[in-house]
């Protein structure tokens, strides 16, 4: 396995799974991070948590940063709210939010989610 030497290479990289995973969207992670994925990608992977994602990826997890390795990471998330504290930057997030609200038509007073995100 080669392991990535450069951040400029793990984003390279880290777009490529993504775009990868946005087209077989079937994954059976957290259907928040299936969000996570089709919204950097929208957002042409010019937003801030995209950033921290490659910056948390090549400080901490270079070993994962190839398309044949499993992110346990994204398995088990049950609450939005979690989600969106773990992955989302503050200046990101009500973006993100919106983008599920208009994307995935789900509304802030549906069961599942936190009565105290504003989306």
């Amino acid at each position: 396995m080669v392991v990535v030497k450069y951040m400029d290479e793990a984003r390279e990289i880290l777009e490529e799974i993504f775009l990868d995973l946005y087209k077989h969207s079937d994954t059976d992670w957290s259907i928040y991070a299936d969000w996570f994925i089709e919204w950097n990608v929208d957002r042409g992977f010019k937003t801030k948590s995209f950033d921290e994602f490659t910056e948390w990826m090549y400080l901490d997890n270079r070993d994962l940063i190839t398309k044949h390795k499993v992110w346990d990471f994204f398995y088990g998330w049950g609450s939005l709210e979690d989600f969106v504290n773990s992955f989302i930057v503050d200046s990101d997030k009500r973006d993100f939010l919106r983008w599920i609200k208009q994307n995935k038509k789900i509304d802030n007073t549906t069961p599942e989610q936190t009565q105290t995100m504003d989306v």
